[in-house]
């Protein structure tokens, strides 16, 4: 079930990152937000957000040509798109530590080398090897 959310802020416009839409909002804009958890934490907020309209917001989605129409939807699913790379990127940021945890020395060097270039001296101990690599982990990313 969708429900409109009505803008009643004072600033001139709002963009939401308290919980992670990224959603704009102008001064008395209407929003259909199809997620109804997303929907009841923007109506918690009772000095920026009120309940909308339902007439209101299903005009607004056959507005003239002129005007621009509710894209919530799709500003929604850029925001999980993008929590969803970020996710996966840190999954693969900890498979890789995982792995980096697991390497003997001799692992520990063919991967610094192959992947980032990097020579470890080799009167490194193990456990030092192993926080060399990791410190290339952190600085030069995954890749």
């Amino acid at each position: 079930m969708t429900t409109p959310v009505k803008y009643i802020g004072r600033k001139p416009s709002y963009t939401d990152f308290v919980h992670g839409s990224k959603l704009t909002f102008e001064p008395g804009q209407t929003r259909v937000i199809p997620d109804d958890s997303l929907a009841r934490k923007f109506l918690r907020q009772v000095d920026i957000f009120e309940r909308g309209a339902q007439e209101q917001a299903q005009t607004s989605d056959a507005a003239p040509p002129g005007v621009t129409k509710d894209d919530t939807t799709k500003l929604l699913d850029d925001a999980q798109k993008t929590k969803d790379e970020a996710l996966e990127k840190d999954n693969q940021r900890n498979d890789l530590v995982n792995q980096v945890r697991a390497m003997d020395r001799s692992q520990l060097e063919i991967l610094a080398n192959d992947r980032w270039g990097q020579k470890l001296h080799p009167r490194l101990s193990l456990e030092n090897a192993r926080a060399k690599v990791l410190q290339f982990v952190d600085q030069y990313g995954v890749a």
